[in-house]
């Protein structure tokens, strides 16, 4: 038989574990569904066909982001790490509340 202080050390343990547990899904459930909003928004800004339009330019390369159809290209890139830096903060806004709170 155990006595009772190693029964109350196996429940707090297990209610730790627990509690880990559930903030790794948390977690996890919390960058997936940031990654389908971040989808969501960036999928339509893609334009369905790349243009028709000569983009060559002798000896500027860069000239190559200012042709008819590249905007929106340029767009969802920005928009997508824009929200890559949101995202990034606040998870580490939560890490960081998280660890200050420690374990219950």
């Amino acid at each position: 038989m155990r006595s009772t202080e190693e029964c109350v050390r196996s429940a707090l343990r297990r209610e730790a574990q627990m509690r880990a547990r559930r903030s790794r899904l948390v977690s996890a459930a919390t960058v997936g569904l940031c990654a389908l909003a971040a989808l969501i928004v960036i999928i339509p800004l893609v334009p369905s066909g790349m243009g028709t339009g000569d983009l060559s330019v002798q000896g500027l390369f860069g000239a190559s982001l200012f042709g008819d159809s590249v905007g929106s290209y340029v767009l969802a890139g920005l928009v997508s790490c824009v929200l890559a830096v949101a995202i990034t903060l606040a998870l580490v806004r939560r890490r960081d509340r998280t660890k200050d709170d420690g374990p219950r």
